[in-house]
C-alpha cells in the first residue's frame, strides 16, 4: 500500500517529459571543440601513485 501511495505521488510532481525551451538544452556551448584526447586508462595508475620508477 505505501509503495502504491508513494508511486502515485511521484507520478504526480515529478513529471516524465523534458521541455525543449529549457535553458539547460537552448544555451550556448561553453567550449569550441572538444579538445586533445587523453586515453587516461594508459596513465591510470601514474595519476593515481605517482610516477612509476
Amino acid at each position: 500500500m505505501q509503495e502504491w501511495i508513494r508511486g502515485a505521488i511521484r507520478s504526480r510532481l515529478l513529471p516524465d517529459e523534458v521541455d525543449p525551451a529549457d535553458p539547460l538544452f537552448t544555451g550556448f556551448p561553453l567550449v569550441r571543440g572538444k579538445g586533445p584526447k587523453v586515453d587516461i586508462a594508459d596513465r591510470h595508475d601514474e595519476i593515481l601513485y605517482g610516477p612509476l620508477g
